[in-house]
């Protein structure tokens, strides 16, 4: 394995423990800076907190959330809805809108957290979109939450969570970055470019399209990736105990293996990182 390989995940791996931390105190005390207009209302102890926004004036979302469910989802009409639900604490969500981007805050100043848990910050986040629209940026900023999305458009998606998995189901994303620190990645659909860094952490990956790039750097977390028929790939793996195995007839070349037309460019390195390629419809 290259030294410089071998260095990057060892740091990777000491600077896991210190990003849950960081991630979650950032979420708890940090306020937005930028310009924007605050349309978040007052209520009193509210169960439900929802907002609605005009699908054509947003196509970029940043989200940064503590703890709890975050679900993206499409629906009839043509208005974006952000609806909360509380479960048990008493923060409410803040929104700004920025140009087309809108910002959607788990809660307004700094929240007390105790490291030994974070059950009272769990509250879940539902954003529901236009059937046809087209998000150009997300970005998701999260301590501990589970992210869900299904049959969305997104040219660019980025993740970084502590913990919890993320699920994207039947999606067209040309790029997606993520660190993840013991959080999966489950994906399906049309994929063109996946970075992925994770500790703990694996990427499940069954596409329908033939993708660019596949980058994958872990420490204990394997690459499982199912592939259409007729593409090929070219892998170039650098890891310390790690296997491969593959459905599709490949050959060697170079420290390189191959299939087919060699088009899609898979780099994997990690400690602990095997890398196993199924053959799809």
């Amino acid at each position: 394995m290259k030294r410089n390989a071998i260095f990057r995940m060892i740091l990777f791996a000491f600077l896991a423990v210190v990003l849950v931390g960081v991630l979650i105190a950032g979420i708890a005390l940090k306020k937005y800076q930028m310009p924007g207009i605050v349309v978040r209302e007052s209520f009193d102890a509210p169960v439900v907190n929802k907002n609605k926004f005009s699908g054509k004036e947003i196509d970029r979302l940043k989200i940064e959330w503590a703890a709890g469910n975050i679900v993206l989802v499409p629906a009839e009409g043509d208005t974006i809805s952000v609806t909360e639900e509380l479960l048990g604490g008493d923060k409410t969500m803040v929104l700004k809108k920025d140009g087309s981007t809108l910002y959607v805050q788990y809660c307004e100043g700094a929240v007390g957290i105790s490291f030994g848990s974070n059950s009272s910050l769990k509250k879940n986040l539902y954003i529901c979109v236009p059937q046809d629209w087209v998000c150009k940026e997300l970005e998701i900023d999260a301590a501990s939450a589970t992210v869900q999305a299904e049959y969305l458009t997104i040219q660019e998606l980025t993740s970084s969570t502590a913990s919890g998995s993320h699920t994207f189901t039947n999606c067209q994303v040309e790029k997606l970055k993520m660190e993840t620190v013991s959080g999966n990645l489950d994906f399906s659909g049309s994929l063109d470019k996946l970075e992925f860094n994770g500790v703990s952490a694996q990427a499940n990956l069954v596409l329908s399209n033939r993708p660019k790039s596949i980058n994958l750097e872990s420490v204990s977390g394997d690459l499982n990736l199912t592939l259409p028929e007729g593409c090929g790939f070219t892998l170039e793996k650098d890891t310390v105990s790690g296997r491969f195995s593959s459905e599709l007839e490949t050959t060697e070349k170079n420290g390189k293996i191959i299939h087919g037309d060699g088009s899609c460019e898979i780099d994997v390195e990690g400690v602990s990182a095997s890398v196993h390629i199924r053959k799809g419809d």
